[in-house]
């Protein structure tokens, strides 16, 4: 008797790990990388928050799920290759270019409302007065221009003949600083933030370069699944407000402060050569979209 109660017992117990194996191999298991700076809040940070919030706003259709952080020490061209190998990583975020999308899967969902294509730049204080007179491309000829390895800005501003000087970005202040590099084109959600963090640095106030950017998620190609619901889950907060709530929250500024901003400043246009057509299919949906009808910028 008492050993049929023990196996009774043990097979109740192999009975519960089974379940807890199959709850568990059900639950939708993405990882990301999770390396952040310019963020002291304790909150989720921006990027892993839009992906909690599409997750959530899907999970009827597809499932529960598990942001799982990832903490890789690796330039954002190493990620996105693991991203591509398959390796530690599911998802990722990047402005976008050719390559990447050949790549990898966007999900075209422009996560920054096209922000990233608004460079707002970086200058050492008390140096403003060097940049006041930058009306054109051919003003800026003259100055160097600090980007990180890898990033796809970096090949806009070679494209239109600037002076671009590479270097890792955690370096990229420290080289302002020193005076070996003259601007760091920030975008509208980074610039702010960024120059509150050195004592030293500013935000150059005259003229804003600008060109079509988007910035998106992505997954590798054959995780069609994911990039579904990711989509979904973007879309449906993009019209319930939830986005929205998250980017000024986490992101950007004040709408009025955006418009106000870009509306007194002098906009150097950029031709973007890396946008695929299904970016630029993005352009007439105004849901995607922070900067609407500006009244009558300035342009080069």
């Amino acid at each position: 008797m008492l050993n049929h109660i023990k196996y009774l017992i043990c097979s109740l117990l192999l009975l519960g790990q089974h379940a807890n194996a199959e709850l568990a191999a059900a639950k939708q298991l993405v990882r990301y990388n999770n390396y952040f700076t310019f963020d002291s809040s304790n909150e989720l940070p921006y990027y892993p928050a839009l992906l909690d919030m599409a997750l959530k706003l899907t999970e009827a259709e597809y499932g529960e799920y598990q942001l799982i952080p990832v903490k890789l020490s690796t330039t954002q061209g190493r990620s996105l290759k693991l991203l591509e190998q398959n390796q530690y990583i599911d998802v990722h975020w990047s402005v976008s270019n050719l390559q990447r999308e050949a790549d990898l899967q966007a999900i075209y969902v422009p996560i920054k409302k096209g922000l990233m294509g608004y460079r707002i730049s970086l200058i050492r204080k008390g140096e403003q007065a060097r940049f006041n007179q930058i009306h054109s491309i051919d003003d800026l000829k003259g100055f160097r221009l600090g980007q990180g390895f890898s990033w796809p800005d970096s090949l806009i501003l070679k494209e239109n003949q600037l002076l671009v000087v590479h270097a890792n970005t955690q370096n990229l202040h420290s080289m302002l600083q020193k005076q070996r590099i003259d601007l760091f084109p920030r975008s509208f959600t980074e610039a702010w933030r960024e120059s509150a963090a050195f004592d030293d640095l500013a935000v150059e106030s005259s003229f804003v370069i600008s060109y079509l950017s988007p910035m998106y998620f992505f997954v590798n190609k054959q995780n069609q699944q994911l990039a579904k619901r990711l989509e979904q889950g973007l879309i449906i907060g993009l019209k319930n407000g939830q986005f929205d709530q998250l980017f000024y929250k986490h992101r950007a500024p004040a709408q009025s402060f955006i418009d106000q901003e870009l509306a007194k400043r002098t906009h150097i246009k950029l031709v973007n050569p890396q946008l695929s057509a299904k970016s630029l299919q993005l352009r007439d949906n105004p849901l995607f979209w922070a900067v609407k009808q500006l009244p009558s910028p300035k342009t080069n």
